[in-house]
Order: C-alpha cells, then sequence, then structure tokens
C-alpha cells in the first residue's frame, strides 16, 4: 500500500519522468532502425555478365572515345587507356553503351552505362534510383552537371549527368558507373 501513496503524493515528479522516458526509449528504437541509412545492401553487380573482378580479353571490346571519354575521366581519375565499351540494350535506351574500366591484366575494375541525349538520361537516371534508391543518395547539383553518389561497403555508384557545347550545342551526356571502393 506504500507504493500507491508514494505514487499519489509524487506524481507531478513520475509523469514528466515517464513522458521523457517514453520519448528516449522511442528515439533510441528510430535510431537503432536507420543507423546504417547511408550504405545500400552489398549484392553481386555485372553488367552484361561482366562483373568487377573479373577477367576479360580486351580484345573483346571497343576503345572509348569522344564525349564519353571526356565524361567518364570527369568520374574517374583513370588513364586514357583503361576504358572500354560495347553496345548494349537496357531499359528502351537508343544510345546507350556498357562501359568497364579494365586494368592492363584485364581484371575488371569498373562497370557501367553511359547514354547520351536528355530523354537517354532521364531514363539512366531513373534506373539507377531504382536500382539503389533515393534516400541513400548524396546529391551534387552544378548548374552544368549533376552527380549522384551512392556507396556500399564494397562498392560506389555514381551516375553523372553533364552538358558538353559543341560550338553552339549543347550535348547531354550521362553515366552510371559502379567501381571498387
Amino acid at each position: 500500500m506504500r507504493i500507491k501513496y508514494l505514487i499519489r503524493d509524487n506524481k507531478w515528479i513520475i509523469t514528466p519522468a515517464l513522458y521523457i522516458l517514453l520519448l528516449l526509449s522511442a528515439s533510441l528504437i528510430y535510431l537503432n532502425k536507420n543507423s546504417n541509412n547511408e550504405l545500400i545492401e552489398n549484392r553481386d553487380i555485372s553488367v552484361d555478365s561482366i562483373s568487377i573482378g573479373d577477367k576479360v580479353e580486351i580484345s573483346e571490346f571497343e576503345t572509348l572515345q569522344g564525349l564519353d571519354l571526356k565524361l567518364l575521366n570527369e568520374i574517374t581519375a583513370s588513364d586514357l587507356n583503361n576504358l572500354f565499351y560495347k553496345d548494349t540494350f537496357l531499359q528502351n535506351l537508343s544510345a546507350v553503351k556498357s562501359v568497364y574500366i579494365v586494368g592492363p591484366e584485364g581484371d575488371v575494375s569498373g562497370v557501367g552505362y553511359v547514354a547520351e541525349g536528355a530523354e537517354n538520361c532521364k531514363k539512366l537516371k531513373y534506373f539507377s534510383y531504382s536500382e539503389n534508391g533515393k534516400h541513400y543518395m548524396v546529391e551534387e547539383d552544378r548548374s552544368i552537371s549533376k552527380k549522384l553518389e551512392w556507396n556500399s561497403e564494397k562498392n560506389r555508384f555514381v551516375f553523372y549527368d553533364r552538358y558538353f557545347s559543341t560550338g553552339t550545342d549543347l550535348k547531354n551526356n550521362c553515366a552510371y558507373l559502379i567501381t571498387s571502393r
């Protein structure tokens, strides 16, 4: 019976303390559920059945050139001799290529897609959203380029959209690239 009287006499202290304890426990549960929201899950990544870490023959691919090469050199700090491509079909894009970063021994260190044209870049952007989720991305928006970046424990995912001027025309090129961290 003494507990009943203790609670009745001290309810002005017990009620706010229980309310603060409830808020604290709800906050801890929320933080525990969302503690790792900057990393997407690890998964096997392959583009046209070629994954990061595979050994390939360089003769199977063509050397990347032009604005696509310039675009990928802005994303990666790689030399000009290790960017290759193959024609591919992805999500009804009309001008898309599979892109591979291949070392001198034939080991693949990056895979992805490169496209040109505003409509194709829009579709490739939504493809990257569907692969990685919008919640996990870090966005960097400049006036002539837009970079979206996701990370997992093993890989880095980048969507890069860039406008290049060729005389009086603006050409839109974009790339979705997956590299190891």
